[in-house]
């Protein structure tokens, strides 16, 4: 499955490999904010069975406004 990090963090170091936590909490958390924005400022969006989201980009009155808001 895996080896404990302390057996093999020489090798990570020597590679210049740097370890993440897998806080899937929080991933899950962020990915919900982020696609309730997306939902939010969209025009068309559908959700494919792997969880991918597929936006349309073309810029639309909604997007237009966002973007005098933040300009």
């Amino acid at each position: 499955m895996g080896e404990p990090y302390f057996q093999i963090k020489r090798k990570l170091k020597q590679h210049g490999i740097v370890p993440f936590s897998s806080n899937y909490a929080l991933y899950g958390d962020m990915s919900e904010r982020v696609m309730s924005l997306i939902e939010a400022m969209r025009q068309q969006s559908r959700a494919s069975e792997s969880q991918d989201d597929l936006v349309d980009c073309r810029p639309g009155q909604a997007a237009i406004k966002s973007t005098q808001k933040i300009v």
